[in-house]
């Protein structure tokens, strides 16, 4: 009988987990990254010539933030911090294709890249796109997704942008996914990466919500700690007045027209709110009332998904809330649906849409404005409502699975 028993056994066939497309998302995002990722080669073979320029010099180099980060750096160096916030003075420096740039980032930035200046220009190009690689590598790692989202994640539109615009959001985003990962385990070295994605605060206002919500306090702590620690090693290294420039600047013409030209690709719910004619209170309350509804979600869905689900949620949450945000920010929305794949299961037919246009509209709006510039407003409109839609069904979903009989079984840590 246990001899028959066991043959039983083993006739019956072994369960056969979710294949692989499934564990992308499903067949329809999967289509979505294909195309993505077929579109990306051709726009970065049409601007090689561009990503293997490497100039020794500021003055020489095309249209990219990194720009205005290696002028700031060299003002560092020379004891001139406070001209960074000078526009005159600051783009005096920098060649023709730069002269829109502008110095956005607070002081405490000066502590990460004065060792540019040490440096060539084309030397601080090559460091930065090797981190974007390894930024996006280890996004991909961090999450647990499957090993071709490594390769999917740089031939994103969140790439390109990226590699195009040398914009360092990419590396903010990492920095961020890592902490939110290692927040319970390793407290003390998640506080020091927040306290780096500072330079860019605008991807972290759910952070500390992530963080109540389950119950990392003493990352929590650290954090600000640490934070107020490089405010005052900042304070200490450059000046109080530096920081008064950089303050008073944001209030100069100079700087409300850079912001004028970059409004119509502005992705906002404020800036879309804005373009539907909104006024300045309605536009910023309904920032205010996203920004709480999104909080409250997280606060809601805690203990009711897995911590991949909840920080993949809390990604997306970000990027939709951001008060400034770009497509070079996608890396944040990319980030989100790397987690969701934690699930190990094919996405609802509405995710899989709203996910794979999400993914593309960087690489859309390349094509778009290519072609057609003159629809950036009006385009951006459409994809507000798609980061909107996408949220909402990522929402739905994580909390569906989150309360599946088989909840228990699934991966509930990182």
């Amino acid at each position: 009988m246990q001899t028959l028993a066991r043959a039983n056994v083993r006739s019956e066939p072994a369960a056969s987990g979710p294949s692989y497309v499934d564990r992308l998302g499903g067949l329809v995002f999967v289509c979505c990254l294909i195309l993505c990722a077929v579109l990306a080669v051709q726009f970065y073979l049409s601007g090689w010539d561009r990503f293997t320029q490497f100039p020794a010099a500021v003055a020489d180099a095309p249209h990219e933030d990194l720009a205005a980060f290696y002028r700031a750096s060299e003002l560092m160096a020379e004891r001139r911090a406070g001209d960074a916030y000078d526009p005159d003075m600051f783009r005096s420096g920098l060649g023709d294709g730069n002269q829109r740039l502008l110095m956005l980032n607070p002081p405490h930035f000066f502590l990460l890249i004065e060792p540019l200046s040490y440096i060539g220009y084309g030397w601080a190009k090559a460091l930065i796109l090797a981190g974007f690689v390894v930024a996006f590598a280890a996004i991909a790692v961090l999450a647990r997704s499957p090993k071709s989202m490594a390769a999917f994640l740089i031939l994103s539109g969140g790439g390109y942008y990226a590699a195009v615009t040398l914009n360092i959001s990419v590396l903010v985003v990492a920095a961020i996914v890592f902490a939110l990962v290692q927040a319970e385990r390793r407290p003390f070295v998640s506080a020091i990466f927040l306290a780096l994605a500072t330079v860019k605060p605008q991807y972290g206002l759910l952070v500390p919500v992530f963080l109540v919500a389950c119950g990392y306090w003493r990352c929590l702590w650290w954090t600000c700690a640490v934070t107020v620690l490089m405010l005052a090693v900042s304070l200490w290294h450059v000046g109080v007045d530096v920081w008064l420039s950089f303050f008073n600047a944001l209030a100069t013409p100079a700087y409300q027209a850079y912001a004028d030209v970059t409004a119509p690709g502005n992705l906002t719910l404020q800036s879309a709110a804005g373009k539907l004619g909104f006024g300045g209170i309605g536009r910023y309350a309904l920032q205010a009332a996203a920004l709480l509804s999104v909080g409250a979600v997280i606060w809601r869905m805690r203990a009711r998904v897995s911590r991949a689900s909840l920080i993949g949620i809390t990604l997306l949450g970000s990027g939709l809330v951001a008060p400034s945000l770009m497509y070079y920010s996608w890396p944040i929305f990319m980030a989100g649906l790397c987690f969701l794949q934690g699930e190990r299961r094919a996405w609802p037919l509405a995710l899989q849409v709203s996910a794979g246009l999400l993914w593309l509209q960087p690489i859309w709006a390349t094509v778009l404005f290519t072609y057609h510039m003159q629809s950036a407003q009006s385009y951006s409109l459409l994809v507000t409502a798609n980061i909107v839609v996408a949220f909402v069904c990522a929402v739905l979903f994580a909390g569906r699975a989150g309360s599946c009989e088989d909840a228990p079984q699934r991966q509930s840590a990182i």
